[in-house]
C-alpha cells in the first residue's frame, strides 16, 4: 500500500512581500498531489481485493478438507457402542468393529493381590534382620540397620511388579502393603526368603507350608496336564541368580523333590550357575513317570511373542499335578511355590482374574480391560460376582451420527462460500438523505469469482447408481443455498451406506468376482464404455514351508520352532512340548495368537508332511520356520533348514496402463493418464483378462480435485487472480513513488523561487530605503528677491 509524501515544513515568512507565501507554496502542492492520491486510493482497493482473496482461499480450503473426508472410506465405517448397564461394563469400538449386540455377564473381576507385614512400633528404626529375598524374580537384601521405610525404599527400587506403601495404622502401629502392580493370578506376588534368610517370615509376609503359587493346566492329544508355572524371567539360557539381580554365590542351591503319580525324584539346583532351561533338563532327565518340564515364552500387553519375550519354566504331570517339595527356598525363589502369609490378617486381598462370558461363551483374563473378546472393540468391565451377576448387553451400530455430522460440515462449507459471493456482489445504493455515497465490496462483480461458484454448484449435479442429493437429504434452496435434512440421510446410510459413500466418493464397481474394487486416487479418472479392462501377468501367491518326514508317532522331545521374516515383526517362538502329534502341533499353531493371524498350519493331503502357509499374499508375506531338532518321525520335520516357497507380488496392467503389484492389491502407477492411484483387490489364481471396472466421481471427490486446480500455486484460478493484482498494485505503487519523487522536487522548486523572489524585494527594498534617506539628506534650497533706494 503506498501513500502521498509530506513535504518539509515552509519557513518562508513573505516578511519583505507581506505575502503568506507558504500558505500558496502548501496549495500549489495539495492541487498538484490531486493524482497521487487517486493512484493511493487505486492501490488501497488492489489491497482490499488481494485480502478478499486470502479468504476465498481459506474458505475453498475449509470446503475441500470437508469434501475430503467425505471421500474417504473410513468416513462410513465408523461404529458406535453402547452398554445397556455402564455400571457392570463399558464399551469402546472402532472402525474395524463388526456390527451387532452381545451378551455379557460378569461374575469376578480381576484383582492385585494385596499383603501387609505385621505390625512395627516404629517406621524408621532399625529391624534388627538382615539377609536377601526374593519379589517376582528379583533379589533384595538389606543389612541389620535397615528400618521398614529402608525395606519399602528398596522394593520399590528393585521393580518387580510391586508397590511397597508404608502404612501408619495408629499411634506406634506403622505397618508395609505389598500390592501387585498388575491383576490376575499370574501376577500373584512371588515373595520368598533367600537360603535360611527370614526377613520376609519376620515381617509375617511368609510362613508355614509351601503351595503351587501359579497353576497351570491343558489338555493336549487328549490328554490333561496340570502344574506349576514359574516367575518369568528376562531369558531361559542365562543363569537364573543373575537375572534375579542376586549377588554372586548368593542366590539359593538345595536338592528339591519333584514327584508324579507313581514315582518321585531329588534334582539338585543351584540358581547360582542354573538357568531355566537347565533346570527344566534336571527334571525331564530324572524319569518321574508322567511328569515334564519345558520353557514358554510369555506374550507381551498385545499378545505376541517375540524373542525379546520374558521366559517362564512350567512342570506339569499328566492326569494330575506334580508334588513339590522345596529346600533352602530354591522352589519358592522360582516362584514355583509361595509360602503363605503368617495369618489371615496379613492378606489382604488375592490375585484374582476376571470372569465373564460373552454371548453364552466362559472366558477368563487377567486384566479387567478385555481387548480381544470382540475385534477391534475394548471392554471395561467394573461389577460383577458369582452371587450377583452384572449383566449387560454392548451394542455396536454404525456410527451414523458421526457421518451425519460431516455431511453437516460439508454443507456448512459450501453455504459459507455461498454466503461470501452474495456479500461480495452486495450494491449500496447512494442515499440523497445522508449524502453517502454507493458502495461496492472489493470482489464486486469479480468474472473469477463468479465462475468459481458456477463451478461448485456444478458438482452438485452428480448421481451415483440410484442416489441424488435429494435421496441422501440434500436439497438446494433458490438462493444457491444446500441444507440438510439429517433423518433423510440417515436412512439413507442405514439402508446402504456403501451407496452414500460412493455418492461422495470415487464409486467403482466390476463385473468379474475375480477383481475387487478398494479405492481410487484423486487422479483416477470416470471410466467410459464397459470401464477399465484388469490383466493378469502374474497372480498373488501365498508363502509356504513344508517338512521333509512325515511324522508318524508323538514327539519323544521337547521342540521347539522359531518363526521369523518379513511376515513377522519380531521372530516368534513356539514350544512343542513332549508326547505331540503332528495335529498337535497344526493346533498349537493355529491356535497361538502371535501366529495365527500371519500363519496357518495343516498336513499337507498329498505328502502328510507338515504344511505352514501364510495367511496374507505377496512378497512381504515371506516367513521362514526352524527347528531346534533334525528332521524325523518323532518331530515336525522341518529341522533347520525347511523347503521354503515365497510367495508373489500380481502383475499385471489396468486399461492397458502400467500397474504395480502388492500381494494382491494391484495399483495404477503414479503418472497413468487414467488408472493413477486406481486400487484392486486381484484374486485370481491364474493369469489372463478378468473383466473391467468402472468408476465415477462423486461430488465430494469431484469437488476436491476441482479446488485443487483453482487453488494450485502455478496457475490456479485464485492464484491467478491474485497474481494480476498483485502485479498492478505493484505497478500503481512505483508510479506513485514517482510521483511522490517528482513533488518533493516541485516543493523544492516553489520553495526556491519564493525564497528567490523574497531576496530580490527585500534587495529593492533596501534600495529603496537608502535612497529615500539620500534625498532626504539634500540640502534645502529658497529664492527670493529685494531693491535698495
Amino acid at each position: 500500500m503506498a501513500t502521498t509524501t509530506s513535504a518539509a515544513p515552509i519557513t518562508i515568512s513573505g516578511l519583505s512581500s507581506g505575502i503568506d507565501t507558504a500558505s500558496i507554496i502548501s496549495k500549489m502542492v495539495t492541487a498538484a498531489q490531486k493524482p497521487i492520491q487517486l493512484l493511493v486510493a487505486k492501490d488501497d482497493g488492489y489491497t482490499a481485493a488481494i485480502t478478499q482473496w486470502q479468504s476465498v482461499n481459506t474458505q475453498l480450503s475449509a470446503l475441500q478438507a470437508s469434501a475430503i473426508a467425505l471421500g474417504q472410506k473410513s468416513t462410513y465405517s465408523a461404529t458406535a457402542s453402547t452398554s445397556s448397564d455402564t455400571t457392570v461394563a463399558t464399551i469402546s469400538s472402532y472402525s474395524t468393529t463388526p456390527v451387532g449386540d452381545h451378551k455379557l455377564s460378569v461374575t469376578q473381576l480381576a484383582q492385585s493381590e494385596s499383603l501387609v507385614s505385621n505390625s512395627n512400633s516404629t517406621s524408621s528404626a532399625a529391624l534388627g534382620v538382615s539377609g536377601s529375598f526374593t519379589l517376582n524374580g528379583k533379589s533384595i537384601s538389606i543389612n541389620s540397620q535397615s528400618s521398614l521405610n529402608d525395606v519399602a525404599t528398596r522394593i520399590n527400587a528393585a521393580k518387580a511388579g510391586v508397590t511397597a506403601t508404608i502404612v501408619t495404622v495408629g499411634a506406634n502401629d506403622y505397618r508395609m502393603t505389598l500390592t501387585s502392580n498388575a491383576t490376575g493370578t499370574a501376577n500373584t506376588i512371588s515373595a520368598s526368603d533367600t537360603g535360611a534368610g527370614t526377613v520376609l517370615s519376620s515381617l509375617g509376609l511368609v510362613s508355614g507350608a509351601a503351595a503351587t503359587r501359579q497353576p497351570i493346566t491343558y489338555t493336549q492329544s487328549g490328554t490333561s496336564y496340570s502344574g506349576a508355572a514359574s516367575m518369568a524371567l528376562s531369558g531361559a539360557t542365562g543363569i537364573v541368580g543373575t537375572l534375579m539381580g542376586a549377588t554372586a554365590g548368593t542366590a539359593a542351591a538345595g536338592t528339591v523333590h519333584i514327584a508324579g503319580a507313581s514315582n518321585g525324584a531329588d534334582i539338585a539346583i543351584d540358581l547360582n550357575t542354573d538357568s531355566l532351561t537347565d533346570v527344566a533338563n534336571k527334571i525331564n532327565a530324572a524319569g518321574i513317570t508322567g511328569v515334564k518340564a519345558q520353557i514358554v515364552g510369555i506374550p507381551d500387553a498385545n499378545g505376541t511373542v517375540t524373542q525379546y519375550s520374558k521366559q517362564q519354566l512350567q512342570i506339569v504331570g499328566a492326569g494330575a499335578s506334580p508334588t513339590f517339595t522345596d529346600s533352602n527356598n530354591v522352589l519358592a525363589n522360582l516362584g514355583v511355590v509361595q509360602q503363605d502369609v503368617a495369618a489371615p490378617a496379613n492378606k489382604i486381598a488375592d490375585a484374582k482374574d476376571a470372569k465373564f462370558s460373552l454371548d453364552g461363551l466362559s472366558l477368563t483374563r487377567s486384566s479387567n480391560t478385555v481387548t480381544d473378546a470382540i475385534q477391534g472393540a475394548s471392554i471395561k468391565l467394573l461389577s460383577g460376582t458369582s452371587a450377583t451377576p452384572g449383566n449387560s448387553t454392548l451394542s455396536v451400530t454404525q456410527d451414523t451420527a458421526t457421518i451425519v455430522s460431516s455431511v453437516n460440515s460439508f454443507v456448512t462449507a459450501y453455504n459459507a462460500i455461498q454466503d461470501y459471493v452474495s456479500a461480495q456482489n452486495a450494491f449500496t445504493p447512494p442515499t440523497s438523505a445522508t449524502g453517502t455515497t454507493a458502495a461496492t465490496a472489493p470482489l464486486f462483480g469479480d468474472s473469477t469469482l463468479t465462475s468459481i461458484q458456477r463451478q461448485l454448484a456444478s458438482t452438485l449435479n452428480i448421481t451415483s447408481g440410484k442416489s441424488t442429493l435429494s435421496s441422501i437429504g440434500i436439497t438446494m434452496g433458490t438462493d444457491g443455498k444446500l441444507s440438510l435434512n439429517s433423518g433423510t440421510l440417515t436412512t439413507a446410510l442405514q439402508a446402504d451406506p456403501s451407496q452414500v459413500a460412493g455418492f461422495f466418493g470415487l464409486a467403482g464397481n466390476t463385473d468379474n468376482s475375480n477383481v475387487q474394487f478398494v479405492i481410487g486416487g484423486a487422479k483416477t479418472t470416470t471410466s467410459s464404455g464397459a470401464g477399465f479392462a484388469v490383466n493378469v501377468t502374474q497372480p498373488a501367491t501365498q508363502s509356504t514351508a513344508i517338512g521333509s518326514t512325515v511324522q508318524t508317532g508323538v514327539s519323544t522331545t521337547a521342540e521347539t520352532l522359531t518363526f521369523s521374516g518379513a511376515a513377522f515383526t519380531n521372530s516368534v517362538k513356539l514350544t512343542i512340548p513332549i508326547g505331540s502329534s503332528a495335529q498337535d502341533t497344526v493346533n498349537l499353531i493355529n491356535g497361538n495368537s502371535n501366529l495365527n493371524s500371519t500363519i496357518n498350519a495343516s498336513i499337507d493331503p498329498a505328502t502328510n508332511k507338515l504344511k505352514i502357509t501364510s495367511l496374507h499374499y505377496g512378497v512381504t508375506s515371506a516367513f521362514s520356520v526352524a527347528s531346534n531338532q533334525p528332521p524325523s518321525a518323532t518331530d515336525t520335520g522341518f529341522g533347520a533348514v525347511p523347503t521354503m516357497t515365497t510367495g508373489q507380488d500380481v502383475h499385471g496392467t489396468i486399461n492397458g496402463e502400467p500397474a504395480t503389484g502388492s500381494g494382491q492389491i494391484l495399483t495404477g502407477n503414479t503418472g497413468n493418464a487414467h488408472t493413477d492411484g486406481l486400487e484392486l483387490i486381484v484374486s485370481a489364481t491364474t493369469s489372463g483378462t478378468f473383466g473391467h471396472v468402472s468408476t465415477a466421481h462423486g461430488i465430494a471427490d469431484s469437488l476436491n480435485t476441482m479446488i485443487t486446480q483453482m487453488l494450485d500455486p502455478e496457475n490456479g484460478a485464485v492464484t491467478n487472480a491474485t497474481k494480476t493484482l498483485t502485479n498492478e498494485s505493484t505497478d500503481v505503487e512505483k508510479q506513485i513513488t514517482d510521483a511522490n519523487d517528482a513533488m518533493t522536487a516541485y516543493q523544492a522548486q516553489l520553495t526556491q523561487e519564493f525564497s528567490d523572489m523574497e531576496t530580490r524585494m527585500s534587495s529593492l527594498q533596501s534600495e529603496g530605503t537608502a535612497f529615500a534617506a539620500q534625498v532626504a539628506n539634500l540640502p534645502t534650497y529658497s529664492s527670493s528677491s529685494s531693491k535698495s533706494g
